[in-house]
């Protein structure tokens, strides 16, 4: 009967570390690999696509050569200045709807109005970010 516990406890443990390993695996597989707009201004190439053509940007943050740690990374188009300031507007508002839904009465209408300001702002991100992949895939036809 122990050894049928021990058999169970060893199998659960393993499970538990391959599943570790396959969401924030080594590598370029890792399901953890998504970018959020705020980081766009420091890697704005890959966005979680899935490699869009701007160098080896899926080690992610820190994790060698590649990794925001060293800079801006090679071969990654720098974020323009207009979006360099509406990612910096984008993290005031997010600060400001966390800070008013810690309130005792929260005001959902200046809550909705906030969250709606950041959601433009990310779609605008999203867009020039589908732009930029655009114009560097060679198989992409051309716009008339």
């Amino acid at each position: 009967m122990k050894r049928v516990a021990v058999v169970i406890a060893v199998v659960a443990v393993l499970a538990m570390a391959g599943s570790a390993l396959a969401w924030h695996g080594k590598g370029p597989g890792g399901m953890a690999r998504g970018v959020f707009p705020e980081r766009m201004a420091q890697a704005p190439g890959c966005g979680g696509c899935g490699g869009c053509g701007y160098g080896n940007l899926s080690m992610g943050p820190g994790r060698g050569p590649g990794g925001f740690r060293a800079g801006a990374l090679a071969g990654a188009p720098q974020l323009p200045a207009e979006l360099q300031a509406k990612v910096q507007e984008m993290r005031k508002f997010r600060l400001q709807l966390q800070l008013l839904m810690m309130e005792d009465k929260v005001d959902e209408a200046k809550a909705r109005e906030i969250f709606q300001k950041v959601q433009g702002l990310r779609n605008e991100m999203a867009e020039w970010h589908f732009n930029e992949m655009m114009k560097s895939n060679p198989k992409a036809a051309p716009q008339s």
